[in-house]
């Protein structure tokens, strides 16, 4: 199951109502694809794991220690161990509508400014999924997975170049990529304009509706012949006065984009 942005935005608020404040005692790999810090906090102890999955990413708490991978830690979970274990988390926060949320770290008077010294990043977006540790000035420290330019050349991951954030979601209006609207200032005008653009796009026509009495109407005619063949064979209804199947209706109608569909694609 692939987690969306609502979920982790529901995560994050828990994460800052639980989290924050806790202590990272300890960083394991149980898989290649996945780290586990143990966090005490709140007078318990609980481990967050977190996975890189192509198909089953996730954050989520595990009250169980997990296994370890192997006996010798990994090159990152070393790095992990250097600058997480003794620190506490001091906030939580994930970018609108994007599919990871950020850990930050402090130690000693960090704590009580709520000042992060080193994030982690965790980003679930299915065979991009991935975990970055940063600095304070977002200077990538190291990832659970390197990328480099020539894979990537819209952002490379490795250690000593600025992190960046996954590029933004878009939309098409004429012909042309565009910024997706902004909810919180987006007006009617705009929505009515992003909507005929789509529509003429698609070459989908307006949705049609039944005119009221147009049922009654279409049976009229096959009422009045089977009255007419009724009075010709001596009140007998003959085999032609079966009722007409109906007609399957259009399929534009029903493949006609929904205004939830149109609101989905075009504002963020």
């Amino acid at each position: 199951m692939q987690i969306d942005a609502l979920t982790l935005a529901a995560l994050a608020d828990e994460f800052r109502a639980e989290l924050v404040g806790s202590r990272i005692d300890d960083v394991i790999q149980p898989t290649p694809q996945a780290v586990a810090l143990q966090c005490w906090g709140g007078g318990r102890n609980r481990w967050l794991m977190v996975s890189t999955h192509p198909q089953l990413a996730r954050i989520h708490y595990t009250a169980q220690k997990p296994r370890k991978l192997t006996a010798e830690p990994p090159a990152f979970v070393m790095l992990l161990r250097k600058y997480l274990e003794g620190a506490r988390v001091v906030a939580v926060r994930q970018p609108r509508w994007e599919r990871l949320i950020e850990l930050g770290f402090g130690r000693g008077a960090e704590i009580a400014e709520g000042k992060a010294s080193v994030w982690l990043i965790v980003e679930t977006m299915g065979r991009f999924s991935n975990v970055t540790l940063t600095d304070g000035e977002a200077i990538i420290l190291g990832a659970l997975r390197t990328v480099t330019a020539e894979v990537n050349s819209y952002r490379a991951i490795l250690p000593h170049i600025p992190y960046r954030y996954p590029p933004p979601q878009t939309r098409l209006l004429r012909g042309a990529t565009l910024p997706r609207l902004d909810g919180a200032d987006v007006t009617a005008s705009l929505l009515r304009e992003a909507a005929a653009d789509t529509l003429a796009a698609l070459d989908v026509p307006p949705l049609a509706t039944d005119a009221p009495g147009d049922t009654d109407a279409a049976a009229t005619p096959q009422d009045g012949k089977a009255t007419k063949s009724a009075k010709g064979s001596g009140g007998k209804v003959g085999p032609t006065n079966k009722p007409t199947p109906a007609k399957p209706k259009a399929k534009g109608r029903r493949d006609a984009p929904t205004v939830a569909g149109l609101l989905a694609a075009q504002v963020s």
